[in-house]
C-alpha cells in the first residue's frame, strides 16, 4: 500500500506550485463541476464522512455554502459528571477512561456538528495529553471540551485555554512549577519546552534552551487547586524580567504568560509550523514551501482566526484537485467512523469498538507521550491491515457488533442487480479510485458461491451473506485506507 501512495505522490508531484491559484476558492465548471465525490471529499476531510442522503442537498447547496455550513458550529461541550447515556442505549459513567472515550465516539457517529468532532480529534492529537494515575481521568472530558469550544476560533485563546487546564497541567508538570525549594521556587521546564517544540514553533523553530528556561520561570505559578481546578500561586511565580525569543517580558506576575504567548505568536515560525500540521493532516502530506508560507501570512493577518484559516483550505483550488483527492491515509477513528456512517450501522458495545481502535494503535485520550501520533503511512503496516479487517468483520457479520442492515442502501436506492449493489457500495464507502481488476472482483464475488458460479438475486439469504460480505471485501482493500 506504501507504494501505491508513494506513486499517487509522484504522480502530481511535477505540478507547477502556484500558491495563489491554489489558495483561490474552487469554482465549478462543466469539465470540474461540484458534485457527490467533492462533496464527500469534504465530509471526509472536514468531519468523519457523509451518510450517503446527505450529498445531494450539499450539491444543490454548493461548495462555498456547505463549507459554511460545516464550518458554522456551536462548539456545544459533551457530559462532564455523573453517566451518559448513548445513542446506542448503553450507559457510562463520564469520569472514566471508557466513560469518555465512549461519550466522544458516539458524538463523532451522530453529532449535528460533525466538522467539530473532527477538528476536536486534531486538537487532542496536537495537545495530547494522557494520563498519570486514575485520578485524572475525570478531566478528560473537560480537556476536550476546551478543545470543542475553542478549535475554532483564535489560535491564541485555544492556547491560552489549554495552558491553564488542569488535565494540562497535571501532563506536563506545570502544576508544580515554582513550587518552592529551600525558600525559592524551583523550576520545572517540561510544559514551557513543550510549548515551544510541539505546540506552537516545532523543533527547527528558532527556540533555544534558555528560551525554554525563560518560557518556564513566565509559567510558574500557573497550578492546579483539588486536582481539577487552575489556580495562580503567586509566592510560586518567579520575580523579574525575563528574555524569550529576543523580547524582554517585563515582571507582572500572572500576566507574564500573555505576553508570553503573544511573543510566541509573533514569530513567524508559529504561523508556519501550525499551518504545515493543519495542511498534512486535513490535504496532504507534500505541501510546497510557498503555499505554505502565503498561507501561514493570511493566518497571521487574520489575527490567528482558525475558522478562517479552515474556511480558506476547505475552500481551495488545491483541496478539490488530485494532488489532495485520495492523497490522505486514514487514521484509525477516521476508518472506523466513516464506515459507520456511510453505512448507517450504528455499534452495539462502545467497549469493543474502543477495543477495535486499540489495536489499530489508537488510544483516544491516552497519548504516551506529548508528541501525539504519527500520521501518514505510519498508521500502515500488515498488522494495521489486519485489525481494520478485523473490525470490518466485527461490523458485517450477522450478529456482530454492528446494526448493519443490508437490505437499507438497497431499498433506498432501488438497486436491482449485483452490479448495482456493488457500484453503489463502492461509492459510498468512498472507493471509486479502486482499480477496474479490483472492481471486476467484487462483481464476480457476488455471482460466486461455493460450488461455483450462481447469479445473485435478491432473495433474503442472499443480501444477507453477498452484501454484507461485499461491504467486508471493500473495507478489507489497501485503497479503504486512503482517502
Amino acid at each position: 500500500m506504501q507504494q501505491q501512495y508513494q506513486a499517487s505522490v509522484a504522480k502530481t508531484a511535477a505540478v507547477a506550485p502556484d500558491p495563489y491559484r491554489d489558495l483561490a476558492p474552487f469554482v465549478p465548471s462543466a469539465q470540474n463541476p461540484w458534485d457527490e465525490a467533492k462533496a464527500a471529499h469534504l465530509m471526509r476531510r472536514a468531519a468523519f464522512g457523509p451518510r450517503p442522503e446527505d450529498l445531494p442537498a450539499m450539491v444543490v447547496a454548493g461548495m462555498s455554502a456547505s463549507v459554511d455550513k460545516l464550518l458554522n458550529t456551536s462548539g456545544a461541550g459533551l457530559v462532564e459528571s455523573g453517566y451518559v447515556r448513548l445513542s446506542n442505549g448503553e450507559q457510562y459513567p463520564v469520569q472514566s477512561r471508557y466513560g469518555s472515550r465512549a461519550q466522544w465516539v458516539d458524538a463523532m457517529l451522530t453529532s449535528v456538528e460533525p466538522a467539530v468532532e473532527k477538528m476536536t480529534l486534531f486538537w487532542s492529537d496536537h495537545f495530547s495529553v494522557g494520563t498519570k494515575m486514575a485520578v485524572h481521568e475525570r478531566l478528560l472530558v473537560r480537556y476536550t471540551n476546551v478543545l470543542r469550544q475553542y478549535g475554532f476560533g483564535r489560535f491564541r485563546d485555544l492556547l491560552l485555554e489549554v495552558t491553564k487546564d488542569p488535565a494540562m497541567l497535571w501532563w506536563l508538570d506545570n502544576n508544580v512549577n515554582g513550587q518552592p525549594e529551600n525558600g525559592a521556587p524551583k523550576i520545572n521546564e517540561n510544559y514551557g519546552r513543550e510549548l515551544l517544540e510541539l505546540f506552537t514553533m516545532g523543533v527547527d523553530g528558532g527556540y533555544t534552551q534558555q528560551d525554554v528556561r525563560e518560557a518556564a520561570k513566565c509559567l510558574s505559578g500557573w497550578s492546579t487547586a483539588a486536582v481539577d481546578a487552575f489556580v495562580y500561586k503567586p509566592t510560586w511565580h518567579v520575580i523579574g524580567d525575563k528574555f524569550v525569543l529576543g523580547r524582554r517580558i517585563y515582571s507582572n506576575g500572572q500576566r507574564e504568560v500573555l505576553d508570553l504567548l503573544d511573543t510566541i505568536l509573533g514569530h513567524p515560525a508559529t504561523a508556519r509550523f501550525i499551518v504545515t500540521k493543519i495542511w498534512k493532516y486535513f490535504v496532504s502530506e507534500d505541501p510546497y514551501p510557498q503555499l505554505i508560507n502565503l498561507l501561514a501570512h493570511m493566518w497571521r493577518q487574520s489575527g490567528y482566526d482558525i475558522r478562517s484559516l479552515m474556511s480558506t483550505i476547505f475552500k481551495s483550488n488545491y483541496f478539490y484537485s488530485e494532488r489532495a483527492v485520495q492523497r490522505s491515509v486514514k487514521n484509525p477513528v477516521e476508518f472506523v467512523i466513516q464506515a459507520l456512517r456511510a453505512t448507517n450501522a450504528p455499534w452495539r458495545s462502545y467497549r469493543l469498538l474502543d477495543t477495535r481502535l486499540v489495536q489499530m494503535g489508537y488510544r483516544l485520550l491516552e497519548y504516551k507521550d506529548p508528541s501525539g501520533y504519527e500520521d501518514g503511512v505510519a498508521w500502515i503496516d500488515e498488522m494495521a491491515l489486519v485489525a481494520r479487517a478485523n473490525f470490518a468483520n466485527d461490523m458485517t457479520r450477522v450478529n456482530g457488533m454492528a446494526l448493519f442492515d443490508p437490505n437499507r442502501e438497497i431499498n433506498l436506492d432501488n438497486l436491482n442487480s449485483a452490479k448495482a449493489v456493488v457500484d453503489h457500495y463502492i461509492r459510498i464507502l468512498g472507493l471509486d479510485h479502486v482499480p477496474p481488476p479490483v472492481r471486476n472482483i467484487a462483481y464476480l464475488f457476488m455471482d460466486l458461491v461455493d460450488t461455483g458460479p450462481e447469479p445473485f438475486t435478491f432473495t433474503a439469504s442472499k443480501v444477507q451473506e453477498k452484501v454484507r460480505g461485499l461491504v467486508h471485501l471493500l473495507l478489507s482493500l489497501p485503497e479503504a485506507s486512503i482517502h
